[in-house]
């Protein structure tokens, strides 16, 4: 029911004895702002997205009107919603999940928790702002007001709960010399902050046997998210590196991996990750790496696995998410030029 109310207005088909019982004989304030209608009805089917199933017998299908400012997934490829802060719980000392709700959470439910997001802060000073338009054919961002320009900042959608309507996403903290951290910081319910993200599920990983991990703080919640969704048969080792021993987490995984924590006080003159990753006895089969931390850090390991170790493109992921000295918005560009480029 909260899906149908988050995705409002649309058409909503409901099928199966269960979902006729429930839908038709029992009414519920749920569907205010959606029609409802039996499985015979005349519908475009081509902008059918079925959005869930109920049992083996019934089943909700979520079915584009034309509607102004639609919300229905086939109207835009991106997701952009503002949404509000209901409460915030640190995980460390400098690890803090930030819980949100909004009218459109419900869409979130059709990502892959641990893929990337978009956050867009509130201009300084001011409380209400409005949401950025994704453009799908140019991939950007369009505003309304350029004077009241939101700062966008990359995040890791880390986790959703329909029955509470919320989402939550993680962030490292470590004072306000950031216009991230310094919002997460100070933020307090009810307080706004703008998500886009774009729809449909993404592969987090490769299937494999073996699995090698490796992140600094800023990695944490795409690799817990990697740990939470691992298959029982999985194997491997996950290091990560983090301020101090007080900042290590319980990161909860049904496989069989060794986490290896290790420490950095100051992780913008150094990492030692690599020099750990070196360490161990890599596996030579059915395995895949994801490595995720600063610039020079990743583009070490990187070499290593492929140049040193052998290993193949489709057998590593590795994308640095920050770059020492660097603002994001201004590092982007050679992020993204190192993980592309050909190593071998």
């Amino acid at each position: 029911m909260n899906l149908a109310k988050g995705l409002a207005p649309a058409h909503v088909r409901v099928s199966g004895t269960w979902a006729n019982a429930t839908f038709f004989q029992e009414p519920n304030d749920t569907f205010e702002n959606c029609r409802i209608s039996k499985m015979n009805d005349e519908i475009d089917w081509s902008k059918v997205v079925v959005l869930g199933s109920f049992s083996n017998t019934s089943r909700i299908n979520i079915i584009e009107e034309n509607m102004k400012d639609s919300t229905i997934p086939s109207a835009n490829p991106f997701i952009a919603a503002p949404f509000t802060v209901v409460r915030k719980e640190y995980i460390t000392p400098h690890y803090l999940r930030i819980f949100l709700t909004g009218e459109r959470v419900a869409e979130i439910a059709d990502t892959t928790v641990g893929i990337n997001n978009k956050i867009i802060i509130p201009p300084a000073g001011i409380e209400k702002f409005t949401m950025p338009k994704m453009n799908p054919e140019t991939k950007s961002q369009e505003y309304a007001n350029t004077d009241a320009k939101p700062i966008i900042r990359t995040y890791t959608h880390r986790g959703i709960d329909l029955e509470k309507m919320e989402i939550w996403i993680d962030f490292v903290v470590h004072g306000d010399e950031g216009p991230a951290s310094a919002w997460a910081i100070t933020s307090k319910p009810g307080d706004a902050l703008g998500v886009m993200m774009k729809r449909g599920k993404k592969e987090l990983y490769s299937p494999a046997e073996h699995y090698v991990l490796v992140g600094d703080a800023t990695a944490i919640p795409v690799i817990g998210a990697i740990l939470e969704d691992l298959p029982e048969s999985a194997r491997g080792v996950a290091i990560l590196e983090v301020y101090g021993e007080n900042e290590e987490q319980f990161l909860n995984t049904k496989a069989d991996i060794e986490i290896i924590w290790t420490h950095n006080f100051h992780p913008q003159k150094g990492s030692n990750l690599a020099s750990i990753l070196k360490q161990q006895h890599l596996p030579v089969a059915s395995r895949f790496a994801y490595v995720a931390a600063e610039f020079s850090t990743v583009k070490e390991i990187r070499n290593y696995l492929r140049k040193e170790q052998g290993w193949e493109r489709e057998e590593l992921y590795a994308y640095s998410y920050w770059k020492s000295g660097v603002a994001e918005d201004r590092s982007v560009t050679d992020r993204r030029t190192e993980m592309v480029k050909d190593d071998g």
